[in-house]
């Protein structure tokens, strides 16, 4: 287990939110923190991931027969 100060462990964190944003962008043309580009956004402190997966599941199924 690596420890570090907070001051370091939040840069970390924000060089690597960056990179993601990049990546995202750079491969869907699509902002990290638009939240029109997302379906759903799940919590998984309150949802298990059964529920989860059972409801994205159904949704698929939908838009699939709507096609």
């Amino acid at each position: 287990q690596e420890h570090i100060d907070e001051r370091s462990a939040r840069e970390r964190v924000r060089r690597l939110d960056t990179s993601r944003a990049r990546l995202i962008k750079r491969h869907f043309g699509a902002a990290i923190d638009d939240p029109l580009e997302d379906d759903a956004v799940w919590n998984t402190a309150a949802v298990g991931y059964e529920t989860i997966a059972q409801a994205t599941a159904a949704v698929l199924r939908r838009r699939a027969a709507d096609r």
